[in-house]
């Protein structure tokens, strides 16, 4: 085990490695949210409230997470946590994503922040603006095969919206009740009701056995669920007979499926399967039912939400460490 280190060390792998430890942030002692809320309250609000941002170092699921991954001497030799805080945000503020991890760090010894908006947040709103800004953050591969643990800028490149140059801003920072770009991201992790009417289901058939229908995924910026393996959409189909009782269910679901590093464990290393819903995406999904169900289904109700799973359990939602409330229910009578 311990000869892996050495070896990674003397090759392109050990030097993407270091490179993923270094902040995709401007580095510094920071002024802190409650600095911008005087002037921007709106904005921290929305940023508070509602968006992922604001608890990517303090949540759950990343603080277990980053304990499993520095446990194994190996990774956190290589890697450490470094790796984790360098999207996730500065560890010593704890605060997530917040304004100057975005922004850039206020200048020393500007008390009212005018020097900073004129010389450097004014300037540098127009970098923020471009489509590869959100990229370093939400793009990740494994070091060793290569294969992307997070996709989320590259669904978009391969999106109707990348192609037509709409970019992650214009959707998720879109001004909502006033002239101001948006600061809560519409992250689903904290409302889930963003995705209520972003799918549709269609063509319903049933010829038994076989039970058919097709989904669409609207979005024409990324897939559903979106970016990596820690979340997984799950569609549950209850049959039901005339009275109205479950007489047989189906869990059917979407997302990315990785095989474990070897030896190792805990970190995706290679993708296995896709079942993601891309951009636009209309699929045909076919359920083939027992023979024992002939003449007993009269109706059927079809029910989707998210279950968040870490990524050392690939998938498996009876792990999930959240579930969320449904965002989809279809009652179809047969």
């Amino acid at each position: 085990m311990l000869a892996i280190i050495p070896a990674l060390t003397a090759c392109n792998v050990y030097r993407e490695i270091q490179d993923g430890k270094i902040p995709n942030y401007e580095v510094g002692t920071q002024a802190g949210a409650d600095a911008c809320r005087e002037c921007h309250e709106d904005q921290y609000d929305e940023w508070s409230i509602k968006s992922a941002h604001a608890i990517a170092t303090v949540n759950r699921p990343f603080l277990d997470f980053k304990t499993k991954f520095t446990n194994v001497f190996a990774f956190n030799a290589m890697m450490g946590e470094e790796m984790c805080y360098a999207c996730h945000g500065s560890k010593l503020v704890n605060e997530g994503v917040n304004c100057e991890t975005c922004h850039g760090i206020a200048l020393p010894n500007d008390e009212d922040f005018e020097k900073t908006h004129e010389i450097k947040y004014k300037p540098g709103l127009e970098k923020m603006r471009q489509a590869d800004f959100c990229a370093d953050c939400h793009n990740m591969n494994n070091p060793i095969t290569g294969d992307l643990i997070l996709s989320l800028s590259s669904e978009w490149e391969r999106s109707n919206a990348g192609k037509n140059g709409i970019t992650c801003q214009a959707c998720h920072m879109k001004p909502r009740e006033s002239d101001e770009a948006y600061h809560g991201f519409d992250s689903l992790s904290r409302n889930v009701e963003i995705y209520n009417d972003i799918l549709e289901i269609n063509d319903i058939t049933m010829k038994f056995p076989e039970f058919e229908f097709t989904i669409v995924n609207k979005v024409s910026g990324h897939a559903i669920p979106a970016s990596g393996p820690s979340r997984i959409m799950v569609m549950e189909i209850s049959f039901r007979n005339a009275k109205g009782s479950e007489v047989y269910k189906v869990d059917h679901t979407f997302g990315k499926y990785f095989d474990l590093m070897p030896v190792f464990g805990i970190m995706p290393y290679k993708l296995k399967e896709n079942t993601q819903l891309q951009s636009d995406e209309v699929r045909l999904v076919k359920i083939t039912l027992p023979s024992s169900l002939q003449g007993k289904i009269s109706e059927l109700m079809i029910v989707m939400r998210f279950y968040d799973v870490s990524d050392d359990h690939q998938g498996d939602i009876n792990k999930a460490h959240t579930i969320s409330k449904p965002f989809f229910k279809k009652r179809i009578v047969l």
